[in-house]
């Protein structure tokens, strides 16, 4: 796993989320564990060291798209794309085009739009006096090859 900035909460709940359900299954084992502060050089260098260190994996997870483009630029450089599955997350538009060529799997999408108008609307009427409800779920999707031509603009 390629994660984000354990000491923020989206890194840190990216992080424990997804640990949770590897936890949960005997057939998955996390091999390789790296913080990387959101840094794309810091999962590019933990990819590298990877494979020098010949850990054998079949899937990356990353925090962000940023480490699965710097895993997917070194896997494809040194020949050692094959087989491995690449699960990216936030959306990047060359992210999209990769899943789209077949080459990453899969991405996952936070639906920026529906943050930005939940969060508008409830401001809107908690000003008002409304009642708002203290977690709104504004969902994830899972971009793949199925549905990614949903995504990428023209």
């Amino acid at each position: 796993m390629l994660n984000g900035m354990q000491g923020q909460s989206s890194g840190s709940d990216r992080y424990r989320g997804a640990k949770e359900i590897f936890d949960s299954y005997d057939y998955m084992t996390i091999v390789y564990d790296v913080n990387c502060d959101w840094q794309d050089e810091k999962a590019v260098e933990a990819i590298e060291a990877a494979l020098l260190l010949d850990i054998s994996f079949d899937v990356i997870m990353t925090a962000w798209d940023g480490a699965a483009l710097g895993a997917y630029d070194v896997l494809s450089e040194n020949k050692a794309l094959e087989g491995k599955i690449i699960a990216g997350f936030d959306a990047y538009p060359r992210v999209l085009n990769l899943i789209d060529d077949e080459e990453i799997d899969v991405d996952i999408a936070q639906n920026p739009y529906d943050m930005g108008y939940q969060s508008v609307l409830n401001l809107y009427y908690a000003i008002n006096g409304d009642s708002v409800e203290p977690y709104i779920d504004t969902g994830v999707t899972l971009i793949s090859k199925d549905n990614v031509s949903d995504y990428i603009k023209p």
